[in-house]
């Protein structure tokens, strides 16, 4: 009334008779709506506690929960009822199938139900951890969602409470708005129908409005406060079951023989009446056991409608939106089956086939059409074998050209079904393609024509492989050629319309502002090096090229840029010098002596240590001929040579070495070896000098030193052996005369003679000792150390011990053998020049092997100076060939001290004193 400004209740009722449309708006006005999500936390709270969670706990797996809420409303009830149950199915982790049936009689309720959009107000009663699995937000409507689980979760069907038959085996109702308005006697025929179609201990939610008091004898109360009640007592679809087998006996009693007269007169009346009212009673059975199946298919119809609903509406808005598609592409399509039958087609087919309804079914090869080319049929059965999608162009007789794109029809399951044709009209395009093909050529004759200059720049442009483009005063790209494409890695599409600075890295932005004022003014910019940012991040060196592009009066219109890729070129660069670092270091630190040389024999650069082995700087050098370093000798004929390689057809000289002699810059001579390497062929030479006057000298000490060791050998022979053998020869004479004269005297004189070879081999054994000094075994060196010691005793030279703590075993022969010669050269040296009166000879092995030669003699100062001694020299020489070190120092407080110390290798073993013993002799 107040909406139609009517404050009269008679004019109101006129109104309603003169527009009945008014009373669908009254209605809805009537009508109960459902409250917010949740919009009572303690009741929804003891709902979940006392009716969800038994619920769920009460079945097993598999078992099927049925809710149901009249009077549903726009949906929040029915939602906030699933969110609950699939909570708890979560919770509990069982997997029990559930339907919400939501009913109402107001269908605009029911639409916005299904719909499940709602503002964002539901964020008040909405706790924030169901928001995210159960809503989603939907931006453009500033709205949320109800989830796709949620919503198939619940089932909205139009159902009048109390007109239409109820549900049945309901386990739960949830009914907290829906009694609020009616009557009180019509609230108790609601409940009595509610507790009709639950279950036995099922769950009934009628919230805590106090407007609504009906009789609830049949229920137990769980949460009075609340409005949670439990479901006891009979319903209505108690009845007596039918007594079938009692009716059959009944039947069965009709057809015995009649009594006879007499009995049949007694008993006629008492049976007569008691068989009847059996029989009314057993129909009166059989009539409530129809009434209550009748009851059941009736609230199993409604469930079908409810379902049959729900299907509808989907099946309509497919309809609607395929409809709409359809309309919307108004593109041909044919749909055949298998067999190439016509299954379906859109209305827009008929563009180009001659279709009527009744072609539906019919060979496609039956059906007229406007193509030029009869090819379809064929091309469909090979999709069938093959079902990869075709495209291509056809035509029609009238001159229209269609994209014709053939492909597999597929059901729901994949399963390959027919053939799907659809076409799209191209004329149009093709049309444009074609009156744009006659304008370019127009265009390009044209432009052939007036321009010619202007194409060979523009074809320039586009063939350069450098990267050209315009820009405005701005900075804002205009152009873009494939160079710039190329360099870059921006297409045309990404690049124009941008500014160039996208380009150039922050640190050159200031500089090239700079740039940019100068060319904004007309003036020009020389080119210059920079560094640009390419679109994968790489920074590239270019080149860069400005020039301003002005009109007739000077005005600035854009600028052109000219960019080329120098990137290799900087890298070769920096190799190159790199390389050069290398060799210059190479060079500036070799110990061989390196000369360029020109093909005329002019020196073009020496290293250092060419300036060190000549005496001559650098500066000398240059540019003077090489046979300034030659003895006068080699120089004809060096020129010679190299003017008779210059001259022959075949040249080679790479890497060729000989021994010459050099000059030094004070006049003498030294000899060195020489390498020469032709680095440019015919222009540029590579002297390689090593200076070999130390290995000369080292090779004339070794041939020095055998001399030495054959004298020694041989004056150690004269000395001893030869006087022993003269003195053997004049016993032979002698014994030879007894033996004539006097036989019984010989034997002294054979005694003589024995005792003459026994110090003949002592002597042998002596000198062969220094020529092969030890045995290849373990204790070979300590047996050798010892018999030295043992020797310098028994000559007299000097009271000469071999000191080892512990036995000390050497695998390796020639490590012990140069050992025991530098203890040897160490000890023949003390008694040549120091006169010592005690030599200590120590082994020892702790992680290294050391070897010690110590004496008391006159010490350093009665030897040669250290390095130019020949024993010392051999001993070190010795000690470098096993690799072991070797240091001369005095001795405290006297003499002189010799060390050689050997890193313990793999040829060598450590035994403890209990495997192998050795005395220690002294």
């Amino acid at each position: 009334m107040q909406r139609l400004n009517l404050d009269d209740y008679d004019r109101y009722a006129t109104h309603l008779r003169q527009h009945p449309e008014e009373f669908e708006c009254l209605a809805g006005e009537l009508r109960s709506t459902a409250a917010d999500f949740f919009d009572d936390p303690r009741a929804w709270e003891a709902f979940r506690r006392l009716a969800v969670v038994p619920l769920v706990a009460g079945g097993a797996h598999g078992d099927p929960i049925r809710v149901w809420v009249p009077g549903c409303g726009t949906g929040e009830e029915p939602y906030s009822v699933a969110i609950l149950i699939l909570e708890e199915l979560q919770r509990t982790g069982k997997d029990r199938p559930f339907r919400i049936f939501a009913t109402d009689i107001d269908r605009t309720a029911l639409d916005h139900a299904r719909a499940g959009r709602y503002p964002r107000s539901i964020e008040v009663n909405v706790a924030p951890w169901r928001l995210g699995p159960f809503f989603t937000v939907e931006e453009e409507s500033d709205s949320y969602r109800v989830s796709h689980r949620l919503r198939e979760s619940v089932l909205f069907a139009e159902q009048d409470l109390l007109g239409d038959p109820p549900f049945s085996r309901i386990d739960l109702v949830c009914c907290r708005n829906h009694l609020i308005p009616i009557r009180l006697e019509l609230q108790e025929k609601a409940i009595v129908l509610l507790h009709y179609a639950m279950h036995e201990g099922g769950a009934l939610f009628l919230g805590g409005s106090k407007t609504v008091s009906p009789r609830l004898d049949q229920f137990e109360a769980l949460d009075a406060r609340s409005g949670i009640y439990r479901r006891i007592g009979p319903g209505g679809r108690v009845r007596p079951r039918l007594r079938t087998r009692a009716f059959l006996d009944l039947w069965e009693s009709q057809r015995q023989p009649p009594l006879d007269a007499g009995e049949a007169e007694a008993a006629e009346p008492e049976t007569t009446d008691d068989e009847l009212k059996r029989v009314n009673e057993e129909l009166q059975s059989v009539n409530e056991e129809l009434e209550t199946s009748k009851e059941e298919l009736m609230a199993l119809n409604e469930e079908l409608a409810a379902v049959n609903g729900e299907l509808a509406l989907s099946v309509e808005d497919l309809e609607d939106r395929y409809a709409n598609l359809v309309a919307a592409t108004q593109a041909p399509a044919v749909c055949l089956d298998p067999s190439l039958a016509l299954r379906w087609y859109t209305p827009a087919a008929r563009q180009v086939f001659r279709l009527v309804p009744s072609d539906r079914g019919r060979p496609l090869a039956q059906i007229a059409h406007d193509f030029t080319t009869n090819d379809l049929a064929p091309i469909a059965r090979r999709l069938l074998i093959d079902p990869t999608p075709i495209e291509d162009e056809v035509s029609t007789c009238d001159g229209r050209t269609f994209l014709r794109r053939i492909m597999p029809y597929r059901t729901g399951d994949q399963r390959l079904a027919g053939v799907m044709v659809a076409f799209w009209n191209i004329s149009r395009r093709k049309q444009a393609e074609e009156e744009l093909r006659q304008l370019n050529a127009e265009l390009e004759r044209r432009v052939a024509e007036r321009t010619q200059d202007i194409r060979r720049l523009v074809t320039l442009i586009e063939t350069s492989q450098d990267a050209i483009y315009t820009r405005t005063p701005e900075g804002i790209i205009k152009t873009w050629n494939p160079g710039a494409e190329r360099l870059y890695g921006y297409s045309v599409r990404e690049a124009l319309d941008r500014s160039y600075l996208m380009l150039v890295p922050l640190d050159c932005r200031d500089k090239e502002a700079e740039k940019n004022q100068r060319l904004k003014r007309g003036g020009g910019i020389p080119p210059y090096e920079t560094r640009r940012l390419c679109k994968n991040g790489r920074t590239s060196f270019v080149s860069v090229a400005h020039s301003p592009i002005q009109d007739a009066s000077g005005k600035v219109l854009g600028i052109a840029t000219i960019a080329r890729d120098i990137t290799d070129q900087k890298q070769a660069e920096e190799s190159l010098r790199r390389s050069e670092a290398r060799t210059l270091a190479i060079l500036e630190t070799a110990m061989d002596a390196v000369i360029g040389i020109d093909q005329r024999g002019l020196i073009e650069w020496v290293n250092p240590a060419a300036e060190r082995m000549f005496g001559y700087s650098a500066a000398e050098m240059e540019a003077k001929n090489v046979n300034m370093i030659m003895p006068s000798s080699y120089r004809d004929e060096h020129d010679d040579h190299l003017a008779r390689y210059h001259q022959t057809d075949r040249r080679r000289m790479t890497g060729f070495e000989r021994e010459v002699e050099a000059r030094h810059k004070d006049g003498h001579l030294f000899p060195v070896e020489l390498a020469v390497s032709e680095v440019e062929p015919g222009r540029l030479y590579t002297s390689i000098i090593r200076d070999i006057s130390q290995r000369r000298m080292l090779e004339r000490e070794v041939v020095e030193i055998a001399s030495l060791e054959q004298r020694r050998i041989g004056q150690d022979l004269h000395d001893s052996v030869g006087q022993e053998v003269t003195a053997l020869n004049l016993l032979a004479d002698d014994l030879a005369e007894i033996l004539a004269n006097d036989p019984r005297t010989a034997a002294l004189q054979v005694e003589r003679m024995r005792q003459g070879l026994r110090r003949i081999q002592k002597e042998l054994r002596t000198v062969l000792r220094g020529l092969v000094p030890v045995s290849v075994d373990t204790l070979g060196l300590m047996a050798a150390l010892a018999d030295l010691a043992s020797t310098v005793r028994q000559q007299g030279k000097a009271a000469c011990t071999f000191d080892c703590p512990e036995p000390v075993t050497v695998g390796d022969n020639v490590v012990a053998t140069q050992l025991y010669l530098i203890a040897l050269e160490a000890v023949h040296n003390a008694v040549k020049h120091a006169r010592p009166r005690e030599i200590r000879i120590i082994l020892r092995s702790n992680h290294r092997l050391v070897l010690q030669v110590k004496d008391d003699g006159t010490g350093l100062s009665a030897r040669p100076p250290e390095g130019q001694g020949l024993g010392l020299r051999i001993m070190r020489n010795r000690a470098a060939v096993i690799g072991a070190t070797l240091t001369v120092e005095a001795a405290q407080p006297r003499g002189t001290l010799v060390t050689c110390t050997l890193p313990r290798r793999d040829h060598e073993t450590e035994q403890d004193g209990t495997s192998c013993s050795c005395p220690d002799r002294r």
